[in-house]
């Protein structure tokens, strides 16, 4: 049951967003990546920092979370929907 009513849910948002010309994950509030080279990456929709520290930084993003790792990470912007995140990126993976 639980199931269908999550499939009814996704159908809906999909239909939202086709009528109104949204992106789906705007429409949805999925997290949002933008990786630019191996400095810098914003993420829209987050919602909040598990874990931070120079090495690795964990964010909940939801249904999953985001474990970025590198040296000299840093949370250089922090809003209720944006994160910025700079340093030298190594590796971003989804758990």
């Amino acid at each position: 049951m639980e199931s269908k009513e999550k499939r009814r849910k996704e159908g809906l948002l999909e239909k939202a967003s086709v009528l109104l010309d949204l992106p789906g994950d705007t429409v949805a509030g999925l997290p949002c990546l933008e990786l630019i080279g191996d400095r810098e990456l914003r993420m829209e929709n987050y919602r909040g920092i598990l874990s931070c520290s120079k090495e690795e930084i964990h964010v909940d993003g939801g249904k999953w979370v985001l474990r970025i790792q590198g040296q000299d990470l840093e949370i250089r912007a922090m809003r209720e929907r944006e994160l910025l995140i700079t340093g030298w990126l190594d590796r971003i993976e989804l758990m």
